[in-house]
Formats: C-alpha cells, structure tokens, sequence
C-alpha cells in the first residue's frame, strides 16, 4: 500500500513537472515570436524635396538655405527617443536619410538650420539650439507608422523661425560701434509639433557691431503664439566705451510671428528718432504702420 502511495505520488509530480516545462515552453515560443516581430526592421527613406515659406514665395533646395539637418524619430506610444541622425552640408547624401526602424508608429522630427554644432533633439517638442543661437530654422513634424513595406517619406520644410530687425535709414555716428537689441518674452526653443517656440520667460539680449555700409542689423527667434506681441522691445546705440548714447522702448507695440520679418525702421540717430515697424508677414509684401 505505502509502494502504491508512492508511486502515485511520483506520477503526479512529473505529471505537474511536465505540464510546467510545456507551458514553459509555449510561453518561451511566444516571448520569441513577439521578439523576433518586434525585431524586425524597415528600411525608412526620408528625403527632404524642396523648403517652402521662403523670399519671393520660392522653393528652394535646402542646401541654399541651411548648413545643417537634423533628424530624429521617437516612440510614437512612450515618447522616448530612438534615434537622431545629423548631417552636413558636405555631406555627399545631403537632404536623404535611410535609416532602419522597427514596426511601429513614432513622432518624426526633421530641422534645417545654420549652426556649428547639431541641434540637441530631446522630445518631438522639445528642440535647443547650440549656444541659444537661432539661425532661420526650417522645420518638418509626422506622426506615421511603419508598416511592412518600405517607407518613402517625401518632407517639405517649412519656415518657422521669425525674424526682428533693426533698419538705421539715417546716419550712424562715427563714435556708435554696437546696438543692442534687448526683447522680452520670444523663445529661442523650438516645438516642432506646433510650429511655435516652446515658453521661454528670460530676456533675450543680442549684441551686433556696426560695419561699414552696413545698416540693417536683425536676429532670429520663436514666436510663442501666432502671432505674438512682445511685452518690451528695446534698442540701445552704444560707443566703445560701453556707455549708451540713443535708447528706444517699445511696450507691446512689436508683433513677430513664425515666417514673419518683423523691422522697425527710421533715422534712428535723427532729431525725432520716428520708427515704423514693418510686418512682412509673406516675405514680399509689406505692411506698415507708425509707432510715435
């Protein structure tokens, strides 16, 4: 009787052992399916066709308007960031990526821009710039899937960088060697998901040095809405010695928006230092209006 217990015992617990290995078993081929599924890749083809928003309503090549491109893709469910490829305007392939993705949907980021060094791409919607320096930016924002063919993305950049300058139509004294432009509340960080720069709350303070022949000074920005009135807007002429010899405040009388060049222009060292801003807002036509 004790034999035949243990032996019932016995079958039962190889019984359990086996059925334990072969769900083991089952549960492994699945892991490995699944992996295997998830490891498969497709060759992703993006070629950059032509930079729209550009002078004159043209389009041109982005090697004409950008040293740079920058593309990165990130998990379309996590977020997270699964590659960035840079390239140069050297570069033979310049404007083609092909690169190898896994099947599954993602956030696509490509930026044209003029830098030094490429462009920190940490989030779909969040881009920095090496130094805080904006050049034109020319940008392009997908949201796609990869599904079992190749993929060919055709791209179009579009300019999303705005522009304020500065237009001296008068003389500039011989002793002014810099003007400051000192705004308050554009962005220098760009979110490529929405064409707009993301919040940036400190002053933005950009310093250019008068050239011979030379009187029309500007810088690059983001426009947090569209469009924007900035809070302040200052201009300072400056001498060497760093004292200010002309200064002129603008409270949110300046609107800048993406694909707009924003001037304020006049004689700015004249008896009345009258400036009009102007808005060109399709880079062609101009609209004008006066600022006392």
């Amino acid at each position: 009787m004790k034999e035949l217990i243990l032996k019932q015992r016995k079958y039962a617990f190889f019984s359990v052992l086996t059925a334990v290995l072969l769900f083991a078993s089952c549960e492994s081929m699945t892991m490995e399916s699944n992996d295997e599924k998830e490891a498969e890749k497709q060759t992703v083809t993006v070629s950059v066709m032509q930079v729209e928003n550009t002078p004159w309503n043209a389009t041109r090549a982005a090697g004409d308007l950008c040293t740079r491109l920058s593309l990165a893709f990130f998990d379309g469910t996590t977020g997270e960031k699964v590659m960035q490829v840079d390239q140069v305007k050297a570069d033979e392939d310049f404007g083609t990526f092909v690169v190898e993705l896994a099947r599954k949907t993602y956030h696509m980021v490509l930026i044209g821009y003029t830098a030094d060094k490429a462009a920190s791409m940490n989030a779909y919607n969040d881009v920095k710039f090496d130094g805080n320096k904006i050049t034109e930016v020319f940008s392009c924002y997908k949201s796609f899937k990869v599904d079992s063919e190749n993929t060919s993305l055709p791209v179009t950049l579009n300019r999303v960088s705005a522009m304020l300058g500065l237009e001296i139509t008068g003389d500039i004294p011989d002793n002014v060697n810099r003007v400051l432009l000192r705004m308050v509340k554009p962005s220098r960080f760009l979110n490529p998901s929405t064409g707009l720069g993301n919040p940036y709350f400190k002053p933005i303070n950009v310093e250019k040095f008068i050239e011979e022949g030379v009187n029309f000074y500007s810088t690059n920005i983001f426009a947090m809405a569209e469009p924007q009135v900035l809070d302040t807007v200052e201009i300072s002429a400056l001498v060497a010695s760093g004292d200010t010899i002309k200064h002129l405040v603008f409270i949110k009388q300046v609107e800048i928006a993406p694909n707009t060049k924003t001037i304020i222009k006049g004689d700015l060292f004249g008896k009345s230092s009258n400036m009009t801003v102007e808005i060109d807002d399709t880079w062609n036509d101009d609209k004008v209006y006066d600022i006392p």
